[in-house]
């Protein structure tokens, strides 16, 4: 029996924190019977909603990704819902986790497609939503608005271009049924022991300890002058030209890069209070009332009052000059890591971009490795070797560089490389431990420390316990580049420190 776990929002009450936990937490997770999909990026809110779309050529994020034909959109919803069956097919575990905020968004048609589809493939749905309070919620998505393009965030009104409770919840309420949702308020003091992670566990009915997840935090709100040149910016150069993304504007369809940036600089949290006017003010308390239906009373949120005064921003034209130099240095970071990528990528390319007129010296480079070292021949039976002059036969060359690339000559360095570390103080390598979980028992032909510098170190293996190969290589990705061996990489790193 599977139960879908179908976490909706709403944006701005740590979704992104959320998924992130889910998402880096996820091996742990299956030892505690569930499933968060290994489909990325972990909000499925790219993902997971067009499925369910009439018209996805109307989605926002596909608009984003420049899919504006209807045709186009279709086949990208079909090869997406594809993707979740296979991604479903594969659960074992009891529980399946889906989580996105742009879920909340979809029409009451969308939500009955997407009945259909978890009545076909779960036992059991629970969606879970949490609140927040209006004082809060404005602010906060004020300054997301403004990070995705938005120019003015004054002259609105505030719960009909941001919808807050009714709009989001109750399709799903006449949908499903009210048994199936669960409301939570986002409010610390109001979360199981003050922890969000907890709370949202817990409102699952999933018994688990937090502590042992990857926690993070994740798209906090923006600097408060990030959000007053945001909003100049996007007003000399909007994010969208009728209708249309507007090319003319920097990294039109790579927003993300932009924000990668400008999140680093955090002095000062945009914050505003809000005013409300009086047709604001009866919107926002007939929603305060309808999500207080469905929390506790003493979860219960407070009505707001009818101000006359106009919502005062910060002056950007006070904008500090730190500002812009750390925006200046902190694009110049990012562009020198992206330039050094490209770089290797470049290098990569051209290193795998072989000639069958250049297999005659790649042959002569592979002789002179195994002269220095022919028993190595054990591990490559399909090379013909001639022990007097060590001649290699060009057709099995030609298929090893074929079929494999550099694999087999990364092996036979590799080799190299065990012989100069094998007596080196190497932190990390547990020689009972990699025996035990990845080697098969009995005699091996193969020493632990040989088999992971050959193969295990490509496998993603750990070499011991405290040791995540994955997450090494994760935060240290000029190891894809170069092809290194990460207790390498860290050994000689440790050296230089030294």
């Amino acid at each position: 029996m599977t139960r879908l776990i179908l976490h909706i929002g709403m944006h701005k009450t740590g979704t992104t924190s959320i998924q992130q936990v889910l998402g880096n937490s996820r091996n742990k997770l299956l030892k505690n019977d569930v499933y968060y999909p290994e489909i990325k990026p972990y909000n499925h809110s790219t993902s997971f909603p067009p499925i369910f779309l009439d018209d996805p050529s109307k989605y926002e994020i596909f608009r984003q990704r420049g899919i504006y034909d209807k045709q186009r959109a279709i086949e990208e919803q079909n090869k997406l819902k594809e993707l979740w069956i296979k991604e479903i097919q594969n659960c074992t575990c009891h529980n399946f986790i889906v989580s996105g905020e742009e879920l909340t968004l979809i029409d009451e048609s969308s939500v009955r497609n997407l009945k259909k589809f978890t009545d076909e493939h779960f036992d059991d749905v629970l969606i879970i939503m949490y609140a927040r309070n209006p004082n809060s919620f404005f602010p906060s998505v004020l300054s997301e608005y403004v990070k995705h393009g938005g120019e003015n965030i004054v002259h609105q009104n505030y719960s009909r271009t941001f919808p807050l409770y009714s709009f989001r919840l109750q399709k799903y309420i006449n949908v499903y049924g009210s048994d199936k949702v669960k409301v939570r308020p986002f409010d610390r003091k109001n979360f199981k022991n003050g922890d969000l992670f907890e709370d949202f566990f817990q409102t699952c009915g999933i018994k688990l300890d937090v502590k042992d997840l990857n926690h993070s935090i994740a798209n906090e709100s923006l600097d408060e002058s990030a959000v007053m040149f945001l909003l100049e910016y996007n007003r000399r150069f909007p994010r969208y030209l009728n209708g249309v993304i507007n090319e003319s504007r920097g990294l039109p369809y790579r927003l993300h890069v932009f924000y990668n940036v400008i999140n680093k600089i955090n002095k000062k949290k945009f914050s505003i209070e809000m005013k409300f006017n009086e047709d604001d003010t009866n919107e926002v308390n007939n929603e305060i009332e309808y999500i207080n239906n469905h929390l506790k009373s003493e979860e219960h949120f407070q009505k707001v009052s009818v101000s006359d005064e106009p919502i005062r921003l910060p002056d950007s034209d006070k904008i500090s000059i730190d500002f812009y130099i750390e925006l200046v240095n902190e694009y110049n970071k990012e562009l020198d890591r992206l330039l050094t990528k490209i770089d290797g990528f470049v290098s990569l390319e051209q290193r795998n971009n072989f000639k069958i007129n250049n297999l005659q010296s790649e042959n002569k480079a592979l002789k002179n490795i195994l002269r220095k070292y022919n028993h190595s021949t054990e591990f490559y039976p399909d090379l013909t070797i001639n022990n007097d002059n060590l001649l290699v036969d060009q057709e099995s060359i030609f298929n090893l560089y074929n079929s494999h690339g550099h694999s087999k000559i990364k092996k036979i360095k590799n080799l190299l490389l065990y012989f100069k570390y094998k007596n080196k103080n190497l932190k990390f390598f547990d020689n009972d431990y990699y025996k035990k979980i990845y080697l098969e028992t009995g005699p091996s032909q193969i020493t632990p420390l040989k088999h992971y510098f050959l193969y295990g170190a490509y496998e993603g293996k750990n070499p011991c316990k405290e040791f995540t190969t994955k997450e090494y290589i994760r935060d240290n990705p000029e190891i894809v580049l170069t092809g290194e061996i990460p207790l390498v990489h860290l050994y000689e790193k440790d050296q230089r420190h030294s």
